[in-house]
């Protein structure tokens, strides 16, 4: 107040003769109001096969998971007995916390492609289609009897198959009906002479191996033939490429193998699925489901 009320002798350079401050470039006027878009909090949750508690140990590293703010409710008023991991804080449990129920569903809609606008009108347009008269011309795929020939029994092996990745025969690739992607290793990239600049970058994380989570060096999309010649299938497979230890070069997810129209038997060892031709079929490696469970323990 003293150097307020006390008048000076220098003029700031700062002040215009008209004893007017000058505009700062960070007022109001110089930067048009934008008003962001608020995306939508999810109001259903997806089914999870774990509790949240053990999600939020596997993400909590995540650059894409957003801490919630302190709880504002009056630290007497909340309840002691319970405890939310996510908030650090005690009132409400970590599977009741709906802060944690939207940031897990926000993952998983982003790793499904559901977290833009054009993903999510394609996601939706997608569940009401029912091309009947399609699948009406499907043929009945069965196993039998010489689906087990050459198969040691008992068994408890992975189905374990060779395919034709971008014209290299890549073996040790899983088909895994429960993944959500399908997996290149940095290995198998390399020996098919692929540069990793070649590869379009991804931030969308993949979690699941040994338990903790990755993010892939990439994506890249490679042709891949199916089955054996005159039953084959080829369609264009987008691999996300991890640089990590594998037991194998190439893991094969649900998607696509609905999109083949592939009917797995782990039991016979075998995958088969609809061609021009009639059915084809892959069968499994012992060897080499065998030699991946060594490397892999």
């Amino acid at each position: 107040m003293e150097e307020t009320l006390t008048p000076r002798k220098d003029i700031s350079p700062l002040l215009r003769p008209d004893n007017k401050r000058p505009r700062e470039p960070n007022q109001r006027d110089d930067n048009p109001r934008v008003k962001q878009r608020q995306i939508p909090r999810p109001k259903t949750f997806t089914p999870l096969n774990t509790s949240r508690s053990n999600i939020l140990m596997e993400i909590k590293d995540l650059k894409e998971l957003k801490w919630p703010p302190r709880m504002r409710s009056l630290p007497e008023s909340r309840d002691r007995i319970k405890y939310c991991d996510f908030h650090g804080d005690h009132g409400h449990t970590t599977e009741g916390c709906l802060a944690l129920k939207q940031q897990i569903e926000a993952l998983i809609r982003r790793a499904s492609g559901r977290d833009t606008n054009n993903g999510r009108k394609k996601y939706a347009k997608q569940l009401p289609v029912s091309s009947n008269t399609d699948l009406a011309h499907t043929e009945d795929i069965t196993f039998g009897s010489k689906d087990l020939e050459g198969i040691s029994f008992p068994h408890d092996d992975a189905l374990v198959i060779s395919a034709i990745i971008a014209n290299f025969e890549v073996k040790r690739i899983l088909v895994d009906n429960g993944s959500a992607a399908n997996v290149l290793s940095y290995e198998a990239l390399v020996q098919m002479g692929i540069l990793v600049e070649q590869l379009k970058p991804v931030k969308t994380p993949l979690q699941g191996f040994g338990g903790g989570v990755i993010t892939p060096e990439g994506i890249v999309e490679l042709p891949m033939t199916l089955g054996s010649e005159g039953r084959q299938v080829t369609h264009i497979v987008t691999f996300e490429v991890v640089r990590t230890p594998m037991a194998y070069y190439a893991i094969l997810e649900r998607s696509l193998l609905n999109k083949i129209r592939a009917v797995i038997s782990t039991f016979h060892l075998a995958m088969k699925f609809p061609t021009y031709s009639g059915v084809g079929v892959v069968r499994g490696s012992q060897t080499m489901a065998c030699q991946c469970y060594v490397t892999s323990v």
